[in-house]
């Protein structure tokens, strides 16, 4: 697990191009501060599926070749990952694990009122080729604050 880890530190990039470091790594993954370096050092062995999936899915990685070892970072095993044309539905809400994804956003941005994400789950997928992260979903939600009315506005 160690040298996996190790693997996308060195070899995989943020939304915004930059190398993850073990710690915003595991901040975007919704993990403490510290976990990814833990897993990375072997302190931590075993982690839950849930932990696995998160830093897979926040570094575009496969799961399966995260968790054993086995196939390539690159082989497309989490759902919402794949490219839009593979997913049924045609807005966030719609995605298979859009609850995960914004339990995550909801913890990146805990500031945003409850109606912002129920208008982020009716919203349409903006990039259909692009996986779609909580970080996705923070962004449509900023875009949904500064576009969309809040609810009180709309029963004027």
């Amino acid at each position: 697990m160690g040298e996996r880890i190790e693997w996308i530190l060195e070899n995989c990039r943020d939304d915004s191009g930059k190398e993850w470091n073990a710690k915003s790594l595991s901040l975007a993954a919704g993990l403490s501060a510290g976990h990814v370096g833990l897993l990375k050092r072997g302190t931590v062995t075993g982690p839950e599926p849930g932990t696995l999936e998160a830093i897979a899915r926040t570094a575009k990685v496969s799961y399966r070749w995260l968790g054993t070892g086995e196939g390539l970072p690159s082989d497309p095993d989490i759902p919402g990952l794949e490219p839009r044309g593979s997913i049924t539905g045609n807005t966030y809400g719609s995605l298979p694990l859009y609850p995960r994804l914004l339990a995550t956003a909801k913890i990146l941005a805990p500031d945003f009122e409850p109606w912002v994400w129920i208008e982020v789950g009716k919203a349409g997928i903006l990039l259909p080729d692009v996986p779609v992260t909580a970080k996705t979903l923070v962004g449509v939600a900023r875009i949904v604050m500064e576009s969309v009315p809040p609810p009180e506005e709309n029963a004027r």
